[in-house]
């Protein structure tokens, strides 16, 4: 108790005009702590969406570029496969 005697004694001792003040500070900074960290956690989720946006966008890319390489490449060997001269090669080479 008497570590709380000494605390009740400061604050019967303190003035009312510097009571406030401490009072308006320490209010102050944690308004201040608590928007900021509200700021931080907003900004957060929104760059994790964007990213998450950015993200689907491309691999939906990269989708339709493998798409368009693996159907270029299917329809080369389709014309190989078509080419006259090619169809002589083989027919050579397993004689």
């Amino acid at each position: 108790m008497k570590k709380w005697d000494k605390v009740r004694n400061w604050y019967q001792k303190i003035k009312f005009q510097r009571l406030l003040t401490l009072s308006m500070v320490c209010m102050v900074c944690t308004i201040f702590l608590m928007l900021s960290l509200l700021v931080t956690w907003l900004s957060e989720q929104r760059i994790r969406q964007n990213v998450k946006n950015n993200m689907s966008i491309v691999v939906e890319q990269f989708d339709v570029y493998l798409g368009n390489y693996m159907a270029s490449i299917y329809s080369g060997f389709k014309s190989l496969e078509s080419d006259q001269s090619m169809v002589n090669l083989q027919i050579c080479k397993f004689q």
